[in-house]
C-alpha cells in the first residue's frame, strides 16, 4: 500500500472534519448516512488517530490546540458507539453526546476553515465530479444502475457529498473569488454551478432522494448544461485553483 504524504494526510483529515459539523443536523438521512455513519466513522479511525496527529503536529501542518482539540474529538466519538448512541435515531434527537460532538467539531473546523491547498489529486477529483455533473448518461449508469453491470456506484447525495465536504467546493470558490473577483468568465461559470447547486430542491420518494426524478427534472437539467460549460472551460479553471 502506497505511504501517504503528510500533505496528504491533512487533506484526508480535514475532509473527516468536514463530515460531521453541526450542520450536518440539517441533511437528509440518507446524506448522514454516508458521511457521519460511513465516511466520518472511517475517517475519525484512522486519521484522527493519534499516529497520524503525531504526523501532523511534527510536520506543523496542525498546532498544539489543534492536535488536542482532535484527540478530543476521537475519544468522543468513540465513547458516543461504546454506550450506544451511534444510531440515526439519537443523533436525529441530538442528544448531549451528539451535539457536544458536533461542537468540538465546529471548532476544529474553525482552525482549518480559511485554509485551501488542493493537491493535483483534489483538483482531478472536483473535475471528476463536475464530468458526473455535465452528462446524464453517467448519472443513469451510476446512480440507477441502467445497464446492470455496474451497480450503484454512485448517487445524487453521493456527488453533493463529494463536491461540498470531500472536495469542499464552497470554500474553494469563495478563496477564488477573493483572489481573481469575478473578471473570469471561467471562473465565474463554476460560480454560478455552485449556485445552481445550493438553490436545486431535489425530488423525494417516500421520504428518500429520488435519483431518478432528478435525472428527468428540468430543473436539473439546466445544471446539466451548466456543468457541461464548466468542463468546456476547465482548461483556464484549474490553473486558478491550483495558485490558492
Amino acid at each position: 500500500m502506497k505511504e501517504i504524504s503528510p500533505e496528504e494526510l491533512y487533506s484526508l483529515y480535514k475532509d473527516t472534519l468536514y463530515k460531521c459539523q453541526s450542520k450536518i443536523f440539517n441533511y437528509a438521512d440518507d446524506i448522514v448516512e454516508t458521511m457521519v455513519f460511513e465516511d466520518f466513522v472511517i475517517g475519525a479511525t484512522s486519521f484522527l488517530h493519534d499516529d497520524s496527529l503525531n504526523t501532523l503536529i511534527n510536520n506543523h501542518l496542525i498546532d498544539k490546540k489543534q492536535y488536542d482539540l482532535s484527540r478530543e474529538i476521537r475519544a468522543l466519538f468513540f465513547e458516543i458507539e461504546d454506550c450506544g448512541e451511534l444510531t440515526m435515531d439519537c443523533l436525529r434527537g441530538q442528544s448531549e453526546k451528539w451535539k457536544h460532538l458536533t461542537s468540538l467539531v465546529d471548532e476544529a473546523v474553525a482552525g482549518v476553515k480559511n485554509e485551501v491547498v488542493l493537491l493535483d489529486c483534489e483538483l482531478e477529483y472536483i473535475h471528476d465530479r463536475i464530468e458526473e455533473l455535465s452528462s446524464v448518461d453517467l448519472q443513469e449508469k451510476k446512480w440507477l444502475n441502467q445497464n446492470n453491470d455496474t451497480g450503484r456506484i454512485s448517487s445524487y447525495a453521493e456527488l453533493m457529498c463529494s463536491l461540498y465536504d470531500d472536495c469542499f467546493l464552497e470554500l474553494v470558490l469563495k478563496k477564488a473569488m477573493e483572489k481573481y473577483g469575478h473578471s473570469n468568465n471561467a471562473l465565474n461559470g463554476l460560480y454560478k454551478l455552485s449556485s445552481l447547486l445550493n438553490n436545486y430542491e431535489e425530488p423525494y420518494t417516500n421520504g428518500h432522494i429520488d435519483d431518478e426524478l432528478i435525472i428527468k427534472d428540468s430543473n436539473w437539467q439546466v445544471i446539466v448544461k451548466q456543468a457541461q460549460t464548466v468542463l468546456a472551460n476547465w482548461d483556464q479553471i484549474q490553473p486558478m485553483l491550483s495558485q490558492l
